[in-house]
This record gives C-alpha cells, sequence and structure tokens, in this order.
C-alpha cells in the first residue's frame, strides 16, 4: 500500500510538472540505473536540448518628465519567451534522448529477466565431508534468497524506469 502511494505521488507529480519537468539520471554502486524528477544526491540532470534563457537587459533610467494623466497599458512579462520553431526544435531533442534512454532501459531490463532466470535455475549450494569420507550437498537457502531479492529488485527497477520514460515519451507527443 505504501509503495502504491509513493508510486501515485511521483506520478502526479511528474504529471503535474510535465511542462517544466527536468529529469536526473543515477547511477547506484551496484549499476543499477534510476530516472527520477527529482534531484537526489549524485544524481545527474539530462541536458534535454535546452539553451541557458539570458536575462532582459535593463534600459538606462529615463529623465523625469512632468505627470501626466495615467494611462492603463498591459505591462509585457520581463519572462524571456522563446519561438514555436525553437520551442519544437528542443522538445524533438528531448524525445530523441528519452527514446534512446528508453532503448537501452529495454536491453537492460533484458539482461537483467535473463540474470533472473539464470538465478532461479543456480540454486547456492555448499558441501560438507562427512566422518564415512562421502561428500554431502547442502542448500544455502540465506545466500540463494539474498541473490535471489537483488536481482528482482534490479528487474523492478528496471520495469519502474521503462513506464516513467514511456510517460515522458507519451507527455511529448
Amino acid at each position: 500500500m505504501k509503495i502504491t502511494l509513493t508510486f501515485l505521488l511521483v506520478i502526479t507529480s511528474l504529471s503535474l510538472s510535465m511542462a517544466h519537468a527536468e529529469i536526473y539520471k543515477k547511477v547506484d554502486a551496484n549499476g543499477r540505473i534510476t530516472y527520477s524528477n527529482l534531484g537526489a544526491p549524485n544524481a545527474v540532470p539530462l541536458k534535454i536540448g535546452t539553451k541557458p534563457i539570458p536575462k532582459p537587459v535593463k534600459k538606462a533610467a529615463a529623465p523625469q518628465k512632468s505627470p501626466k494623466k495615467k494611462v492603463s497599458k498591459t505591462k509585457r512579462s520581463t519572462h524571456a519567451t522563446v519561438s514555436k520553431r525553437t520551442q519544437s526544435k528542443r522538445d524533438e531533442t528531448r524525445k530523441k534522448i528519452l527514446i534512446d534512454e528508453y532503448k537501452a532501459e529495454k536491453e537492460a531490463l533484458l539482461a537483467a529477466q535473463q540474470a533472473y532466470k539464470d538465478g532461479l535455475a543456480n540454486p547456492e549450494v555448499y558441501r560438507k565431508k562427512n566422518a564415512n569420507g562421502t561428500v554431502s550437498t547442502f542448500r544455502n537457502l540465506p545466500k540463494f534468497n539474498k541473490k535471489i531479492t537483488k536481482l528482482k529488485d534490479d528487474l523492478q527497477s528496471h520495469e519502474r524506469n521503462i513506464e516513467l520514460l514511456q510517460k515522458e515519451i507519451y507527455a511529448l507527443q
């Protein structure tokens, strides 16, 4: 229940900030890649075709004029604007990067699935020499469970990354 609630909160926050979302990529000590819209420690923001917006240049103060009747004028925004063509190019670049990351994540998922299958097929064992000279083989269940848990976590991580990348790509269409 807690994981589902957390997942829903992440997805909701992603959908609310889709227009200005920044994506971070984090590789942990085990080589697992995680994508997020939250900047975690050691996470690297993905450069998705954005250029820094120049700050507006302030004009020198004009000499004081005599007070006249005030006329209501709509104020122009001081924020820099981007042409539709430029924004379209940025969106296409972002989409290409996301698709490339999606393909890489799909390949990593296939490798994780194979590793999980191989892990299930190869149980952990240890051998003990008996007093009569024979050798007994025993399953090392704690070691096996630890290995399978790690492989399953890795598999689920790749599945979550793919799902989030799909949503980001879909939002750009």
